[in-house]
């Protein structure tokens, strides 16, 4: 097995450069390791490269094996370096080491993105460019997340526009809720650090806008006419939204229900711009220019109608890593056939990857890039190999049999993202593809003509008709499927160390298969054997586990008591009204503990738990008497809180008290001077996130180990 990855390397050379940025980029972001550590990984390359150069002929030969790994050491370095260079906290002049909070302070922005309408809000993402304090500006960087209540505020900002923002801006701070996503650090990967809600009267649009957004506007307005044309000419809005998804990734407008039934039968690919929509454009195109590249001059400007194209498109679309991805995978091929080569396919999946996160190190955690990468290398590494398995000798079923094995193969590497991600495996995924995919080709390819004959009325509404029936055939099939009793396994608590073991068995198990490699066979055991393990592990540490969290959280109030596999949640009426199945925060939990059985109640102004005595002070009830108080007594204090509260922690014993989000800002103020006069501990949720606490006994602390990655 050794020798045959040493083919590999050999016959794909950017997979050393590849392996080598993702390792660095990895080592920077979770160890945050200085700039030190980089100049020792490169002078140490430099210096086994010299002296492997000093070696002897004959021993140069044995040795060169290794100078893939000493190439390593030197991209591992440069990976570092990229991340450190990328991270905007560190920049001199970002928002956040400046005095924005400082009487008279204006921030100047410039907007980046078009208005898109969230739950009860509408946002846009501004860059910072100056600060204004005094007589002149000072240079600052920064992103900043717009957001009102009134959509017609920010409805009017376009990419481009300059306005002055007055509002003080607020810090992005992780809510550390357990199982939640860390939106912090989701958001700095992408320069934004702090966020502010504003009305009308909180910034000033200043007349000019910048020229090099002309571009940006230009796409948003060829968007625009394309979804209008799509709801013009299909006359179902359900259909249409689809439609839209499907052919320029806009999604705005796309039924929530009809998302989940793609997403349960394991289609949601197709919804979602990628590398398939690309391949399905670059294919179409190559049959019209077939005839011009039988000379030289036409092999050429074809070649580069296609990219400019593919490229157009993928701006159009929206530009995400996914589809960046194979946009570069179409360029460096076109280029390939222009100079006459034709470059190997794995070795230009891996030289696109690397020059994504030259640009962008942080597109690795982008949950498309890794999809689409991880989708493509499993159907380049296996779809051969599993369709020599299922190979028929009937012709007609050669196209059904190569779908099949494409549709296996890319299930392969994507598996171990999904469960962990999504905590959910599609059952059905080989019923709902065989069908899906060819169907969404013909829709595809029904909407590109549907776009080109948009002049020519009757055309368009005949086409329209067709379009509609096909994706009503196709959502219909999906929907079927999705009502099929157990199609989709839920709730699986998958942690990413459970993931990345099953990712090196699928690996090592495909060299085993594949290579009929003894090694392979060897490590895969080993690699199973472990994984089951720590599954085992895990659940037997989760069942002694015992926790207490009150979640941070604006809307509401919500405490849950962990004990073993066991939950009691504790909601305010605000909460309790909705379904608790569905509450974000109670799903988050529920995987990161391993919840099996729970039960809700309505929070009450004092109750017991485990070994803690809980008060939320209300302004509507009478205070416990003190008999009832136990030695460890916490202060829950909500927006139900009256705003004079000393009568609740007079003469009582309070091991800590809690300011949960829903507290307004003048009563927050007023009971956080209580306290500190009291010398009683304060955990402001606004700032110190979620509260979570176990006894020193439980094994939460060593779970938070293995599921932090």
């Amino acid at each position: 097995m050794y020798q045959a990855l040493l083919f590999f390397i050999h016959r794909t050379p950017f997979f050393i450069p590849f392996l080598g940025l993702c390792l660095g980029i990895l080592l920077q972001e979770y160890f945050c390791v200085r700039n030190t550590s980089s100049i020792f990984l490169a002078s140490t390359g430099l210096v086994l490269h010299i002296l492997y150069y000093f070696l002897p002929q004959r021993k140069r030969y044995q040795w060169q094996s290794l100078l893939p790994f000493i190439y390593l050491l030197f991209f591992i370095a440069g990976g570092q370096v990229l991340l450190a260079a990328k991270d905007i906290r560190t920049h001199k002049n970002w928002i956040g080491k400046l005095e924005i909070d400082s009487p008279n302070s204006i921030l100047e922005l410039v907007i980046e993105t078009s208005p898109v309408e969230k739950t009860n809000t509408i946002q846009v993402i501004a860059s910072v460019c100056a600060l204004h304090r005094g007589k002149s500006p000072q240079a600052a960087v920064g992103k900043i997340i717009l957001s009102s209540y009134q959509s017609e505020s920010l409805a009017h900002l376009l990419p481009g526009t300059r306005i002055l923002l007055i509002k003080i801006p607020s810090r992005l701070i992780h809510t550390g809720n357990p199982g939640e996503r860390d939106w912090t650090s989701f958001y700095a990967r992408q320069q934004i650090t702090h966020r502010c809600v504003v009305s009308n009267t909180d910034y000033r649009v200043l007349d000019s806008a910048r020229k090099n957004y002309r571009f940006t506007r230009l796409l948003i307005e060829l968007q625009n006419k394309i979804v209008a044309l799509l709801y013009a000419t299909i006359q179902d809005p359900q259909a249409a939204g689809l439609a839209a998804a499907l052919l320029i990734g806009y999604r705005q407008q796309l039924d929530p229900v009809l998302q989940e039934n793609y997403s349960k039968t394991g289609v949601v690919h197709i919804i979602a711009i990628s590398g398939m929509h690309l391949a399905l454009l670059g294919w179409l195109l190559q049959f019209f220019v077939g005839p011009f590249q039988k000379t030289k001059s036409g092999l050429v400007v074809s070649q580069l109608v296609i990219i400019t194209i593919i490229w157009i498109f993928t701006l159009l679309a929206g530009a995400t890593p996914s589809v960046l991805r194979a946009a570069l995978a179409f360029t460096i091929d076109g280029i390939g056939k222009i100079l006459g080569r034709k470059p190997s396919s794995l070795n230009t999946l891996l030289a696109a990857g690397l020059f994504l996160l030259v640009a962008q190190p942080y597109w690795l955690w982008d949950l498309g890039f890794q999809l689409s990468f991880s989708a493509v290398l499993s159907i380049l590494l296996f779809a051969q190999p599993i369709q020599a398995v299922v190979i028929t000798r009937f012709p007609f079923l050669k196209r059904i049999t190569t779908l099949l094995a494409v549709t296996l193969a890319a299930q392969l590497l994507t598996t171990p993202f999904t469960l962990y991600y999504f905590q959910q495996f599609p059952l059905g995924f080989l019923l709902s593809n065989l069908v899906a995919v060819p169907l969404s080709t013909c829709i595809l390819y029904i909407l590109l003509l549907l776009v080109l004959t948009a002049s020519v009325s009757s055309w368009g509404i005949t086409i329209g008709v067709i379009a509609k029936v096909t994706i009503s055939w196709m959502n219909q099939y999906i929907q079927l499927i999705s009502e099929i009793p157990g199609i989709q396994l839920d709730e699986l608590h998958w942690t990413w160390g459970e993931a990345f073991l099953l990712l090196i068995a699928i690996l090592t198990g495909a060299g085993w298969l594949v290579l009929k490699s003894k090694t392979g066979a060897l490590l895969t055991g080993c690699v199973g054997c472990l994984l089951l393990s720590y599954q085992y592990g895990d659940i037997f540490l989760h069942s002694k586990q015992e926790v207490l969290v009150i979640y941070q959280s604006k809307s509401s109030s919500i405490l849950s008591w962990v004990k073993g596999n066991h939950a009691l949640h504790l909601l305010d009426s605000n909460a309790r009204t909705k379904d608790v199945k569905k509450n974000r925060l109670i799903i988050g939990s529920t995987h990161r503990y391993r919840i099996q059985q729970q039960i809700d109640t309505l929070l009450t102004p004092y109750f017991q738990i485990g070994k803690w005595t809980i008060l939320v002070p209300h302004r509507k009830f009478e205070l416990p008497t003190q008999a009832a108080l136990r030695s460890e007594t916490i202060l829950l204090i909500t927006k139900a809180a009256p705003y004079h509260g000393g009568g609740w922690i007079q003469h009582k014993v309070i091991s800590v008290a809690i300011l949960d989000g829903t507290l307004g800002t003048r009563t927050r103020k007023n009971w956080k001077k209580l306290l500190n006069e009291q010398k009683i501990p304060v955990h402001d949720m606004l700032t110190d996130g979620a509260f979570v606490y176990s006894p020193p006994s439980s094994t939460f602390a060593l779970l938070s180990t293995l599921h932090t990655p």
